[in-house]
């Protein structure tokens, strides 16, 4: 059974949120300062910091929430299921910890010997995880940037490779790996590959990657280049070459091209550019070199 589609967040929800908690807030501060405050003698004015620090507490706590189900609502139907409840999860750890620690420097209890080791020992596990730490902030970027998402086809060009000179088409091309989307997680992005493989990249080399998504683009131009006989004149292959090309699937006829990329002592080479609809790149380029040859004579 397919997985029901999960519904968009509620904007106007989380508006009223984040009202409701300043409101709250600052009501709860206003009756202390102005209402209770001036009837505190200086004997009790432990009991008025109490006041305060419980008024702060639910502010704060509120607040947490309300940044929770900012998360869980605005992330969730964006990413892979249960990202968006971690996510909830290590903010909430995250807050209360602050929270803690807050409470603990209004009530004047000296805590900076603990967050001097915790300090240390932060930098420590920091430099150790990195790797972990970056993929997990190269999560957040892809949710919250949205260059793809679960669903979409696209490919990675990452910047840790470089360029590959195929036989294929006769042209330096980028080292690009592409995919379907398949899930998205904290630590990975799943795809399948054309073929049909199963391959993750982690997060934070997503991140610094070009990112080209074809589920978005209505068409690409495409080219594929091919060696012509000195024998054969530009101008006629030309014609022969753009009438045969437009008669390839997927390609708008209109937008054929066909230009000069260079001469040797035998032969010189053309580049046939077309845009292209629908289809994968390799066939649709498959299907141009294809009409291209029915057209080339061959090299002596």
């Amino acid at each position: 059974m397919s997985e029901a589609p999960r519904p968009p967040p509620q904007r106007s929800n989380l508006i009223y949120d984040f009202v409701a908690v300043f409101l709250v807030l600052g009501i709860g501060l206003f009756v202390v300062y102005y209402v209770v405050s001036p009837r505190v003698s200086a004997g009790t004015i432990w009991s008025l910091r109490f006041v305060y620090l419980v008024v702060i507490v639910i502010g704060a706590i509120l607040t947490i929430n309300a940044f929770g189900r900012l998360i869980k609502n605005y992330l969730l139907p964006r990413a892979s299921p249960g990202v968006g409840s971690s996510l909830r999860l290590a903010f909430n750890v995250l807050a209360y910890v602050a929270l803690l620690i807050v409470v603990f420097a209004y009530l004047g209890v000296d805590i900076t010997g603990v967050l001097l080791e915790a300090g240390f020992f932060g930098i420590v596990l920091g430099l150790a995880a990195q790797t972990v730490l970056g993929n997990l902030l190269g999560a957040l970027a892809i949710l919250f940037a949205r260059p793809f998402v679960v669903g979409d086809r696209i490919s990675l060009v990452a910047s840790q490779y470089g360029v590959v000179w195929p036989s294929y088409a006769h042209e330096m091309m980028p080292q690009a790996y592409t995919g379907r989307v398949t899930e998205i997680n904290l630590m990975y992005t799943h795809f399948e590959s054309d073929d049909g493989t199963p391959f993750v990249v982690a997060n934070g080399i997503i991140v610094s990657s070009l990112i080209r998504n074809h589920s978005r683009a209505a068409s690409r131009e495409l080219r594929v280049r091919v060696p012509v006989p000195r024998t054969v004149a530009f101008e006629e292959y030309r014609d022969r070459a753009v009438a045969a090309v437009g008669e390839a699937d997927h390609v708008q006829k209109a937008s054929v091209r066909i230009t000069l990329a260079g001469v040797d002592a035998k032969t010189y080479d053309v580049v046939a550019r077309a845009t292209a609809v629908g289809g994968m790149d390799e066939e649709v380029r498959s299907e141009m070199m294809r009409r291209l040859l029915l057209v080339t004579p061959p090299v002596a």
